[in-house]
């Protein structure tokens, strides 16, 4: 008995021994120059390794604003902590070696936030300068937030066998590769949220070996050239969901939006926008749902012997097919997803959206209801108020004079809830597109009119609007010039009975319009009656033309 209660004794003094006796808490400023142990901003350092050189396991630093042109290695369990990304800056251009140079090392049980990190003003994508933030392999339970890191080759490196990984509410720009994740002997975890990413080459790398967990959401990455924006090869799982995910450029058309290949996992909610090859790569184990993919040369690519579980997608404007390699069930679709400005990058949906509650019934948006296809669809989502907005302005409008008729076309809108178009006309530019100026209403996108008025020369400026089913009116698209010369012998236009046109927006509060036109000049009344048939308001009594 005696010798038992003696080892527990022991036992306990060894962890006692283990821990810090206490935590210090210093402080790097730019008009710092006192000597150690820098525990008040009056006696600060004036450089931030010098600081952590004489910190220990569980110290905090403090960082001011200021430019430092030092490179950084930090200890284990120091919380780093700049006053900003916006004015606390590692400035590392002066002191850049190519290839495997770093501004910042981290280290086990370490917070680094709140600094901007430049690390070479000369980068390629054949000639890799750099890293903005690494780690020295087998690290763990690590937070790497609120940092913006510029001119990269790779902005944050996490290295074999490392584990508990926090990437969180970073901005890396003008970087080759954005995050580069690996893992040999696993397994690991990675979390990376609520990150904006620019990149050449490629956003999010997930390398070769091991068996790292991953969870992607919420970033927005933005590749610039040819490069790939999430990239996966092994099996382990990952979850990528609510990523906003654009290519603005190309100059081939093979690489991916996202590309887990071999990996288990989940695609879902995201918005795949621009000059991918394909949108989504997915294989077998894959679960692919509510994502929508626009404007690349695929949608959704399935290898040839895999079976990935895709449905309830929406894949629109796909330059050569939405789906490649399966022929997709009824559940995924190919339709206008009516987001309120994606070149804002503003994918909240519209009110009448064919998207609302179209997802997998099996996840709930936060209010509640069935999930929405789209960014903010499911748990990660977003709950907001769905805008009902007009149709997008009518575009490519193209104007000629054909067989003595003026005619016009354009792009047809899409959107579910439109219902016509309003085409304006004037002989001065720039005119304001109102009732006087209406000449016409079509649902097609093709507009003919005889030459309004005969003249040896007269310029016409057309407009052309988009009218949706609760009477919102798009702005006009680009104005077009029609000009006329030598027709002397074509008649004018006679309209042939006096008309009156539909108001518009209707309903209303508190303003409408009242179109009508005339066939010939006369004395016209224009009055308002209300339902028991009294008189409101007399709008028009007098001569027009």
């Amino acid at each position: 008995m005696m010798k038992n209660q003696s080892n527990k004794i022991v036992l306990i003094f060894l962890i006692v021994l283990a821990l810090p006796l206490h935590s210090e808490i210093r402080y790097v400023s730019k008009t710092g120059s006192a000597q150690p142990p820098y525990t008040s901003w009056a006696t600060a350092s004036d450089s931030i390794q010098k600081c952590i050189n004489i910190s220990s396991f569980g110290d905090t630093i403090y960082v001011g604003n200021g430019v430092y042109k030092e490179q950084i290695a930090m200890i284990p369990g120091l919380s780093l902590i700049g006053s900003g990304m916006d004015s606390c800056v590692i400035d590392t251009r002066e002191l850049v070696q190519p290839s495997s140079f770093y501004a910042v090392t981290i280290s086990d049980t370490t917070l680094l936030r709140g600094f901007k990190i430049i690390v070479s003003e000369i980068y390629s994508v054949n000639d890799y300068w750099g890293f903005g933030i690494k780690d020295p392999r087998k690290i763990k339970n690590v937070r790497i937030e609120f940092n913006y890191i510029d001119q990269v080759g790779t902005g944050i490196k996490i290295s074999r066998d490392s584990d508990s990984i926090i990437i969180r509410k970073n901005i890396i720009t003008n970087s080759i590769t954005g995050l580069n994740l690996s893992s040999v002997f696993g397994p690991s975890r990675y979390f990376v949220e609520d990150n904006y990413i620019e990149a050449i080459d490629i956003g999010i790398y997930v390398s070769f070996g091991g068996d790292p967990i991953t969870e992607i959401r919420n970033n927005i990455i933005l590749i610039n050239k040819d490069g790939e924006a999430i990239f996966r090869w092994n099996t382990a799982p990952i979850t990528i969901e609510n990523n906003i995910v654009i290519k603005s450029e190309t100059t081939n058309d093979w690489r991916f939006g996202i590309n887990i290949s071999r990996a288990s996992g989940v695609i879902k909610n995201n918005v795949i926008v621009g000059k991918f090859g394909q949108g989504i790569v997915g294989l077998d184990y894959n679960k692919i749902i509510n994502n929508v993919v626009m404007n690349s040369r695929y949608g959704i690519e399935k290898g040839e012997n895999n079976n990935p579980l895709i449905k309830y997608n929406n894949m629109w404007d796909n330059l050569i097919n939405n789906y490649q390699g399966f022929t997709p069930d009824s559940t995924n679709l190919s339709v206008n997803p009516m987001f309120t400005d994606e070149d804002s990058l503003n994918f909240y949906l519209q009110m009448y959206s064919p998207l609302i509650d179209a997802g997998d019934p099996e996840i709930l948006d936060r209010d509640g209801s069935r999930s929405d296809i789209g960014l903010f669809g499911g748990p990660y989502g977003e709950k907001y108020t769905y805008m009902d907005l007009a149709p997008k302005p009518p575009r490519n409008i193209t104007g000629a004079y054909e067989e003595k008729q003026i005619v016009l076309k354009w792009n047809k809108n899409t959107e579910v809830d439109f219902k016509n178009y309003r085409i304006y006309r004037d002989t001065v530019t720039g005119f304001i597109y109102d009732s006087t100026k209406l000449v016409g209403e079509t649902t097609d996108s093709l507009f003919r009119e005889n030459l309004p008025y005969r003249n040896s020369e007269t310029k016409y400026y057309y407009l052309v609007t988009a009218i949706d089913s609760t009477g919102n009116q798009s702005a006009p698209g680009e104005e077009v010039t029609i000009t006329i010369t030598g027709n002397a012998e074509f008649p004018p236009l006679v309209l042939e009975e006096y008309k009156l046109l539909n108001n518009y927006p209707n309903p209303f509060n508190p303003r409408t319009i009242i179109p009508y036109r005339l066939k010939e000049g006369g004395y016209v009344k224009l009055y308002i009656y209300d339902i028991k048939g009294e008189i409101v308001e007399v709008l028009v009594n007098g001569w027009q033309d």
